[in-house]
C-alpha cells in the first residue's frame, strides 16, 4: 500500500525487489513488495508509517470548525493537600474523596469556562467522576485552550464516528 502523499505520484512498471523479503515488487520504484508493506504497515514506496500518514492527512484534510469530542482527565492532586498524599488511604476512602474531588472541578471548570468565555464552545457530553473524567464536545483550538484550565492532567481527542 502506499501513503497519501506516494500515492499521488506515478510509477515505473518494472519489477523491483522488497528490501525485507526479497520478494518482486509491483515497480523498481518501490522498497516493499505489497505483503511487507501489509505485514510492516510501511508504505511500499517511502517505508513511512501507513497508519500515522492515513492520520496526519486526513487532520490536514479537516475543518478547523468541525467539533470532537475530547477526554479530559482531572489531576486528582491538584485538589488533595500535600499530607493526604498518603499511600495508607483505603480503596473506599479514596474512591470517596475522587467522587467529591470530581464535583469540585466540575464546578471550578465550569467557572474557568464562564471566565474565559467558553462557555458555548465547550458542551460536557458526560461526567465520569469514578474514573476522574469528562468528556466534552468542542473544536481542537477550543481544546488546546481546555488543556490549561486549573485541574486538567490531560486531554485526548477521539473521532466521533457518527459525526
Amino acid at each position: 500500500m502506499l501513503c497519501p502523499p506516494c500515492s499521488q505520484s506515478m510509477y515505473t512498471a518494472d519489477i523491483g525487489s522488497c528490501k525485507e523479503c526479497g520478494s518482486f515488487t509491483s515497480s523498481g520504484a518501490f522498497k516493499l513488495c505489497r505483503l511487507c508493506s501489509n505485514r510492516l504497515d510501511q508504505c511500499e514506496h517511502c517505508r513511512c508509517n501507513l497508519t500515522k500518514a492515513a492520520e496526519e492527512e486526513r487532520l490536514k484534510q479537516l475543518d478547523p470548525s468541525r467539533k470532537f469530542k475530547f477526554l479530559v482527565s482531572i489531576n486528582f492532586d491538584h485538589y488533595r493537600k500535600t499530607e493526604q498524599k498518603s499511600s495508607h488511604t483505603s480503596r473506599e476512602k479514596m474512591l470517596k474523596e475522587n467522587r467529591e474531588f470530581a464535583a469540585q472541578f466540575q464546578s471550578e471548570f465550569k467557572a474557568w469556562l464562564r471566565k474565559k468565555r467558553l462557555v458555548r464552545k465547550v458542551q460536557v457530553l458526560s461526567e465520569l467522576p469514578n474514573l476522574g473524567m469528562i468528556v466534552v464536545y468542542c473544536t481542537k483550538d477550543v481544546a488546546e485552550k481546555v488543556k490549561k484550565a486549573p485541574g486538567v492532567a490531560s486531554i485526548s481527542g477521539f473521532f466521533d464516528k457518527s459525526a
